[in-house]
């Protein structure tokens, strides 16, 4: 299994993604072929060696022709794609990234997806860093790609619709359930295409995972911080050798037992803490002093949110302590792909034990999505997912 670590410490972009992949030894000829692919003329796709804070990498931009139409419609992008020449996987990872971006656009600005108007992220440099991602995440074969915690700025940003607060709202949407850091730099350090990038393209955020690095790679952004390079590091390597299709990990088990909390807000502490980054939550009924029922509340996180995660246990419950143990677990292999259903992109979960067939999960949190924007019931979009995943992964 190929790793690709996504170390986003001075924030991301797309063309910060799409140069530290190149500086990491992706081609950068992917990008334009998928360029060529989409039919957009005038187009150029331009690579520089620079330096921020000096470390080396590599700069990308976009230029294009003046007269070259910079707003679309979601509608219109997704015709752009689908119409274009790339390959399917290509078009379904692309479609579904710009989906993400529809979709947190009309929660943000209270319209139907359908309705949603893109005016940055509709430009074509944002279209060319959306595809050529996909592209080069495609080419670079069986990939799994983990990120960092995302770091956010404060201050304002420019934007179509006026003057608004840091973390840009789309950005803000996108990132829920993610794990993120704020940070004093007045300025937009993720931005929304970035955030979309992240949540589709990674399997998850965490730390740098065990792995043997085989390249490093640096891609930097336009303007120059005062307090840290401006750039994307990113680490492609390989698993360590062991046991076929299964890996190690350590993380921290968290558990209290409660008799005094109503069921209402017990379900409200358990989703609240899988929306700050638990791995699982469960609730175990039990027995306690006394004949009183009561109620354990397990939580499996990484081993970095232990400490964050057991002040927020016991905020939410009232308990007056937390018991902690750290263990290893065996893990099979997973990556993420993205099936296209005739209700949406679904991105699908695929684990793949040695010598068996491969084991594969719609995502539920795009089901349910999908479920209410188009008003069908999440059961036949959850069967539509996997029936397509099945077909995808089948031999």
């Amino acid at each position: 299994m190929n790793l690709l670590y996504l170390d986003v410490f001075a924030g991301l972009s797309g063309d910060m993604f799409l140069a530290a992949l190149i500086d990491a030894g992706a081609d950068v000829d992917v990008v334009r072929d998928a360029v060529r692919a989409l039919g957009l003329g005038g187009v150029e796709v331009l690579t520089s060696r620079d330096t921020r804070g000096g470390i080396a990498g590599t700069r990308v931009e976009i230029k294009y022709a003046a007269g070259v139409e910079g707003h679309r419609h979601w509608d219109d992008i997704r015709r752009l794609i689908e119409d274009s020449s790339l390959g399917e996987a290509v078009k379904t990872r692309a479609v579904s990234i710009f989906f993400r971006l529809a979709e947190a656009e009309a929660a943000v600005h209270g319209v139907e997806v359908e309705r949603v108007h893109f005016h940055e992220v509709g430009a074509v440099d944002s279209i060319v860093d959306i595809v050529g991602a996909a592209a080069l995440v495609e080419a670079l074969g069986d990939l799994e790609v983990t990120c960092s915690p995302l770091p956010l700025g404060r201050g304002f940003v420019d934007t179509a619709h006026g003057r608004l607060p840091l973390p840009a709202p789309a950005t803000a949407r996108l990132l829920q359930g993610a794990p993120v850091i704020g940070d004093p730099a007045p300025v937009e350090l993720v931005t929304p295409t970035g955030a979309a990038l992240a949540v589709v393209l990674s399997n998850g955020f965490g730390p740098l995972p065990e792995m043997t690095i085989d390249r490093v790679g640096h891609g930097l952004g336009s303007r120059r911080l005062e307090d840290r390079p401006n750039l994307l590091r990113v680490f492609r390597g390989r698993r360590p050798e062991g046991a076929p299709g299964l890996g190690v990990e350590t993380v921290a088990l968290l558990s209290t037992r409660i008799d005094d909390q109503t069921p209402e807000l017990l379900a409200a502490a358990a989703e609240s803490l899988v929306l700050a980054g638990a791995l699982d939550v469960a609730l175990t009924p039990l027995m306690m002093k006394k004949g009183r029922p009561g109620v354990e509340i397990s939580v499996m996180a990484r081993v970095e949110d232990g400490p964050r995660l057991a002040e927020m246990l016991l905020v939410e419950t009232g308990s007056l302590g937390v018991r902690h143990q750290e263990v290893r677990r065996w893990v099979l292999w997973r990556e993420v792909e993205t099936v296209e259903t005739e209700y949406g992109p679904v991105r699908i979960k695929v684990g793949r034990p040695a010598g068996e067939r491969p084991m594969v999960a719609p995502e539920y949190d795009d089901v349910r999505r999908l479920a209410e924007a188009r008003g069908v019931p999440a059961r036949v979009i959850y069967e539509a997912a996997l029936v397509a995943a099945l077909i995808k992964n089948r031999g």
